[in-house]
């Protein structure tokens, strides 16, 4: 499964800070059952609105490794 990460979730995952707790337990499940954190391309348009330029810099490197969602991908049917 594919998880939408929350351009602000992917910068408090990768921030040299402690993880709350709450997002330490988010991360484990994700990754004990495999599933594939994924950005949304507006990610991307977010972070450029940053007014300071070496943050933005940085967040735009951390937004690089991740697999970016296709504009294109339509809803599963369920």
């Amino acid at each position: 499964m594919r998880l939408l990460f929350d351009t602000n979730i992917l910068i408090h995952t990768e921030d040299a800070k402690e993880l709350s707790k709450e997002l330490q337990d988010l991360l484990a499940l994700v990754r004990q059952f495999g599933h594939q954190p994924v950005i949304h391309p507006a990610s991307f348009e977010d972070v450029a609105r940053d007014q300071n330029p070496e943050r933005r810099k940085i967040t735009e490197s951390k937004l690089k490794g991740y697999p970016v969602l296709s504009r294109q991908t339509p809803p599963a049917d369920f």
